[in-house]
């Protein structure tokens, strides 16, 4: 005969195992229809558990049937969240600890205030609140039981899951750490279950293993976010040594602006005293006089170090390809981008308008972007003219010219980008302009 609590207990540990994993895993990037996937998902585990048959209360077994549910619980996780099975593994694991560690509170907790007796005193005539009346859990237990799983829950989320990156990849490399976690979980989750089974156990022994699966519980969440926190902060290592070579790059851009402005300077004096002479005002020299002048307005200043450096470098970049690169942008908007974002984005959008331009006449070289805020969104708006018939490659938009040459309109890289930070991108290309817009909710 199956002990019902068993029976019921592993329904309860599957709901337990999936409010702490959805958690962890908020912040992860979500596949698309995720509503629908997470609601079969979860009725999908909850049948799966429901009818997973229970020949035997030996601890090993049921130890088999524990992890069963979550590895039903894992997969699940995966098929709603658009991420690598190791973030997923990295989650679950998490959630799985935290789990347990709730479990261990209440049980040490049930057992030292004695609470089943104190219900059993109380209402020991009353059929309705017997202890094993709802799942083993008497009106004070089940307060006890609500109230210590939230306050574990609660605290794991502000202390834990909220040290999750949105939409971030926690691919840990070194999987050594993450398998010694798994391994430490395990272990405690068996002698647990071998504890429990042991009706002669002694007191003593009861507090010592359970502060024994506590501390290793604990343990295995530090190897855990300290691999995290490591990645992280390797990321972020990264992100500075490209500020570090971009800022290294402004200040040679800036210095050759400078000479090179110097130099005009130095040709417009011959070109103003030769005006004088003659008295005549050649249209040559306007146009270089006003070709120079442009030079004056490679530098950007939105208010956005990374925004400032992508700008300076691709003006230039433009202004030798006789293309003007006009910008109305406030780059403090895009605070809540990171820094090698903000040079993936709109380098790639600006390289790809260079390259259309480069087929355009002289009078129409112009590339427009404007960064503003339109209430709670961020609104990036860029368009230029471009010669040919656009086509989709693979995903790819790219122009053809009558020469049967490809010219790329690259948008991979960009649509990533954008669906990192949960915006919205579209694309028109009506009467041979095309024009780029992004929406981001700042919110």
């Amino acid at each position: 005969m199956v002990d019902t609590q068993i029976f019921y207990y592993r329904l309860v540990f599957l709901a337990e195992l999936l409010i702490s994993e959805f958690l962890f895993a908020v912040r992860l990037p979500k596949r698309n229809h995720f509503v629908l996937r997470v609601s079969l998902s979860i009725l999908s585990c909850f049948v799966l558990t429901f009818f997973f048959p229970i020949f035997s209360e030996h601890p090993l077994y049921l130890s088999i049937m524990f992890f069963m549910i979550f590895a039903y619980s894992l997969i699940a996780l995966y098929m709603c969240f658009d991420c690598s099975f190791r973030s997923v593994l990295f989650v679950s694991l998490a959630a799985y600890t935290i789990q347990h560690i709730a479990y261990i509170i209440y049980s040490v907790l049930v057992e030292t205030l004695y609470l089943d007796q104190i219900m059993d005193f109380l209402f020991s005539n009353n059929p309705y609140f017997n202890k094993d009346s709802v799942g083993g859990y008497s009106l004070i237990t089940f307060i006890a039981y609500i109230s210590i799983y939230f306050c574990v829950y609660w605290i794991s989320y502000f202390t834990l899951a909220k040290r999750i990156i949105k939409n971030a990849d926690m691919h840990i490399k070194n999987f050594a750490f993450i398998f010694l976690s798994i391994f430490l979980v395990v272990v405690v989750i068996v002698l647990n279950l071998i504890s429990e089974s042991n009706e002669n156990e002694d007191i003593i022994s009861y507090y010592l293993v359970n502060a024994y699966a506590l501390l290793t519980c604990i343990a295995s969440l530090i190897i855990q976010f300290s691999q995290l926190e490591e990645k992280n902060i390797r990321n972020e290592l990264e992100v500075y040594k490209i500020l570090f070579s971009e800022r290294k790059k402004q200040y040679e851009l800036s210095k050759k602006t400078i000479d090179i402005i110097n130099i005009k300077c130095h040709d417009l004096k011959h070109q103003i005293h030769k005006i004088n002479q003659n008295n005549v005002i050649d249209s040559d020299n306007i146009k270089e006089i006003e070709k120079s002048l442009d030079i004056y307005d490679s530098s950007f200043k939105t208010h956005n170090n990374a925004l400032d450096v992508t700008l300076t470098e691709k003006s230039l970049i433009a202004l030798d390809n006789n293309i003007k690169l006009c910008v109305i942008a406030d780059g403090s908007l895009l605070s809540f981008m990171k820094s090698s974002d903000i040079y993936s984005l709109f380098g790639n959008a600006i390289e790809n308008a260079i390259e259309a331009l480069k087929e355009v006449d002289e009078e129409l070289k112009v590339i427009t972007l404007i960064v503003k805020q339109v209430n709670s969104f961020v609104s990036i708006h860029m368009e230029n003219k471009y010669k040919g018939i656009l086509n989709v490659v693979n995903g790819e938009i790219f122009t053809k010219k009558d020469d049967h040459n490809y010219h790329g309109f690259g948008l991979l890289s960009i649509k990533s980008i954008v669906e990192k930070y949960k915006g919205n991108i579209s694309i028109d290309t009506k009467n041979n302009i095309f024009k780029l817009d992004i929406i981001f909710n700042v919110n």
